[in-house]
C-alpha cells in the first residue's frame, strides 16, 4: 500500500479519484443541457448540489436550478425546491433568486461548460497515463498543453499521485515537462516530504536535486531533513544538509506551518508556538476567511481568546463582509459570542446581505445570543450634566448635530400594532416604543402624569411605559433628515417633533430629544414639548 500525505493510495482510492472526475465530466454534460433549457437536465443538477453528490454541497446551486426548472413548467422541481428552501437561511435564499432571475440560456454559457466538460476528460486521460505508468501517453498529453501541476481535486496536484505511488519515470516526465516540486500540499507538507514520509528515497534524491526547498517547516514542525532521520535515510540525509537543509531549530526564519490550518485543527499550544514566530494573525484565504473567524466559527474558544490578546483585529471583515462574531453567532457559539463582545466586536456591522449578528441569532432561533446582541441602554434616570450626555452619545455613536456630527446608529424596528394600539419595537435596543405619543405639547410633571393615565389604560397591554433616558431617546436619531425633515425614523409619528426625557438638568432643567434641529439638549421643565413613552421588552 502506498500513502499521499496520511493516505492510503489503494485500489479502493483509485476507484474514488476516478469517480471524483467521472462525476465531475457529469456534471458539466448537465450543465450543458440545463443551460440549453432541459427541465430534467436541471432538476437532476439541483439534486447532486443538493445532496453534494459530484459536487460539493451547494443549497444555493441546488435552488437556483430546482427554481428555473419550476419556472419552466418542471412540475416536480416546485416541491424540491420548496424544501430545499427550509434548510436556508434568509441570505442564501436571497442570493438563489437572484441568481435564478439573471439566469438565460445562451450560446456563451454552453460554449464555456463544453470548455469545462474537455478539461474533465482531459483530466480523467492525465490520471489514467500517471495510474498506468504510460510515459509515452503522459509526454504526448503534455504535448498537446496539458498543465503539469494540474489538480486531480482540490490539494492534490498530478505529482503528488506519481511521487505517492512512486513511480520516479512519471515525476521526472512531470517536471521536465514544468511542473512545480515546490507546491505545498495539506498539513504544511512538501512533495519532498512525502517522498521521504512514504519510503521513496530515490524520489527524495531526485526532488533535492530539482531543488526543492529544505527549509519548509510542517504544520507538526518536521523539516526535510528531521523526516529523513527519523526514517533512517542516511544518503537522504546527507543530500539534505549538502544542499543546506537545516532542523526545526536550525531553519532561516520561515514560519513552521500555516496558523489557518493548525486554527481549524484547533490545536491552541500549535497556534501559541505560530504566532511567537511570528505567524501572520490576519492571514486570509481566497474568501477572505482568517485566522479569527476559523476559531469562531469552529468554536475553538481558547484560540479566540489567543488570537484577540494577540492584537488582531476583532472586527476584520470577509470577502463577504462578514464578521467573526458573525461567524460565531451563526454555529451557536454563546460563550464565544460573549466573549467578543466583550473585547469590543461591534454587534452593529452590516454584512454584504446588510444582516448583523442579531439578525442571524434572531432567524436561527438563537434566543440567548440575540438577548447579548442587543444594546442595554441605561433605564433608569439620573441628573446629567453636558459631558455626561457628550460621552454617553460618544459611546453608542449616536448622532447629535452639535456634539457628534459623525454618529449613526443602527436600529431595526419593526412596527406593530398590540390590541389596537400602534407600537414600534427596535430589535437592537430591545425597547418597544409608543409610534406616536403625547398629542399636545406639556410640562415635564404633566408628562409623567400623561404617562401614569397610559399605564392605567394598560396601552398595547402593558402597563409599564415610562419617559426614555437621554441614550433611548437619542437612539432615535437619525444622521440625515426625513421627507418632513425631522431626525427620526418615518416609521414614527412627526407630530412629536421634540419629546421629554427622564433625566434631569440641575434643580430646573430636564432633557429632551430634538428631531428638528437632531440633537439632544436640555429646557426647563415648564416648557411645552410632547411625550413619547418607551418600555423596555423582558
Amino acid at each position: 500500500m502506498k500513502r499521499i500525505s496520511g493516505f492510503v493510495i489503494t485500489p479502493v482510492l483509485i476507484l474514488v479519484l476516478t469517480a471524483q472526475i467521472t462525476f465531475a465530466a457529469s456534471i458539466a454534460e448537465l450543465e450543458i443541457r440545463a443551460n440549453q433549457g432541459d427541465g430534467e437536465a436541471m432538476y437532476e443538477l439541483a439534486e447532486m448540489y443538493q445532496n453534494g453528490v459530484g459536487a460539493l454541497q451547494n443549497y444555493v446551486e441546488a435552488h437556483k436550478w430546482y427554481n428555473i426548472a419550476s419556472s419552466r413548467g418542471y412540475v416536480k422541481a416546485r416541491n424540491a425546491r420548496d424544501i430545499i428552501a427550509e434548510k436556508m437561511i434568509d441570505e442564501q435564499l436571497a442570493e438563489a433568486q437572484k441568481l435564478a432571475a439573471q439566469w438565460e440560456p445562451s450560446e456563451s454559457k454552453v460554449s464555456e461548460t463544453e470548455t469545462k466538460n474537455k478539461k474533465q476528460l482531459l483530466l480523467e486521460e492525465l490520471f489514467k497515463a500517471i495510474h498506468d505508468s504510460d510515459g509515452d501517453k503522459l509526454q504526448a498529453l503534455l504535448d498537446s498543453g496539458a498543465d503539469p501541476d494540474t489538480e486531480i481535486f482540490t490539494g492534490v496536484p498530478l505529482l503528488m499521485v506519481a511521487v505517492g505511488e512512486n513511480k520516479k519515470p512519471i515525476v521526472e516526465a512531470l517536471v521536465n515537462g514544468g511542473a512545480d516540486v515546490n507546491v505545498m500540499i495539506k498539513k504544511g507538507l512538501t512533495l519532498l516530504m512525502i517522498a521521504i514520509k512514504d519510503g521513496h528515497s530515490d524520489i527524495a534524491k531526485y526532488l533535492i536535486e530539482q531543488g526543492a526547498n529544505l527549509d519548509v517547516i510542517s504544520d507538526n514542525g518536521s523539516t526535510a531533513l528531521s523526516l529523513a532521520k527519523s526514517k533512517g535515510f542516511d544518503d537522504v540525509v546527507k543530500r539534505i544538509k549538502k544542499a543546506g537543509g537545516k532542523d526545526e531549530q536550525g531553519g532561516k526564519g520561515q514560519i513552521p506551518g500555516d496558523i489557518i490550518a493548525v486554527v481549524k485543527k484547533g490545536d491552541v499550544e500549535r497556534v501559541k508556538e505560530l504566532l511567537a514566530w511570528g505567524a501572520d494573525r490576519n492571514k486570509t484565504d481566497r474568501k477572505g476567511w482568517f485566522p479569527l473567524m476559523f476559531a469562531a466559527f469552529a468554536g475553538h474558544e481558547e484560540i479566540v481568546a489567543v488570537l484577540i490578546n494577540s492584537g488582531v483585529q476583532i472586527n476584520t471583515k470577509a470577502t463577504d463582509g462578514s464578521t467573526a462574531l458573525m461567524a460565531a453567532t451563526l454555529q451557536g457559539h454563546y460563550s464565544i459570542v460573549k466573549l467578543l463582545l466583550e473585547k469590543g466586536a461591534d454587534k452593529t456591522v452590516e454584512n454584504n446581505s446588510g444582516a448583523t449578528a442579531l439578525d442571524i441569532a434572531r432567524q436561527k432561533g438563537y434566543d440567548e445570543i440575540a438577548g447579548l446582541l442587543t444594546i442595554k441602554l441605561r433605564s433608569t434616570y439620573s441628573n446629567l450634566s453636558y459631558d455626561q450626555v457628550k460621552a454617553a452619545l460618544k459611546k453608542y455613536n449616536f448622532f447629535d448635530q452639535n456634539r457628534n456630527q459623525t454618529g449613526e446608529f443602527i436600529n431595526d424596528y419593526e412596527l406593530k400594532m398590540i390590541n389596537g394600539d400602534d407600537v414600534v419595537l427596535d430589535h437592537i435596543t430591545n425597547l418597544m416604543w409608543h409610534q406616536s405619543g403625547s398629542e399636545k405639547n406639556m410640562k415635564w410633571k404633566d408628562a409623567k402624569e400623561w404617562i401614569d393615565n397610559l399605564n392605567r389604560r394598560v396601552y398595547a397591554g402593558y402597563n409599564d411605559w415610562r419617559l426614555p433616558t437621554v441614550e433611548e431617546a437619542a437612539s432615535l436619531l437619525e444622521s440625515t433628515e426625513n421627507d418632513d425633515f425631522l431626525y427620526i425614523d418615518p416609521v414614527f409619528n412627526i407630530t412629536q417633533r421634540l419629546i421629554w426625557t427622564g433625566d434631569s438638568f440641575g434643580t430646573r432643567g430636564a432633557w429632551d430629544a430634538n428631531f428638528v434641529t437632531g440633537g439632544v439638549i436640555w429646557r426647563f421643565t415648564d416648557s411645552d414639548l410632547h411625550a413619547r413613552p418607551v418600555r423596555s421588552v423582558k
